[in-house]
């Protein structure tokens, strides 16, 4: 494209190349910018509908089913309690729960 005038040039195979690289992303509702799907354009124009693709995404957001993740939670819960080792103590504060035992007994 001829920037001090915007027309097309080249031979009319590019020029309708151009026109439909365009038009196609149009006809599926996607943006379109530039001048059609030439080596300086096509690379912006992948970025481009991946930039769209993620808002599209981010825009629809996330579906929360309470009980679903409800459900995974008393599983994870489950299997941590189920599968669990705790550390030993230690000398030392076994003889002093020991001792607080004695003391809460008698």
């Amino acid at each position: 494209m001829d920037p001090r005038n915007g027309r097309l040039a080249g031979n009319p195979g590019q020029t309708a190349m151009n026109v439909a690289g365009i038009e196609m992303p149009r006809s599926y509702g996607l943006p379109a910018m530039g001048s059609g799907p030439g080596t300086d354009h096509f690379e912006q124009t992948i970025v481009d509908i991946e930039i769209w693709r993620l808002c599209r995404k981010a825009h629809a957001g996330i579906v929360v089913d309470e009980d679903r993740w409800l459900d995974e939670v008393r599983e994870a819960v489950a299997a941590l309690l189920t599968t669990h080792e705790p550390l030993p103590l230690g000398d030392e504060i076994e003889g002093e729960l020991a001792r607080l035992r004695g003391r809460a007994a008698g």
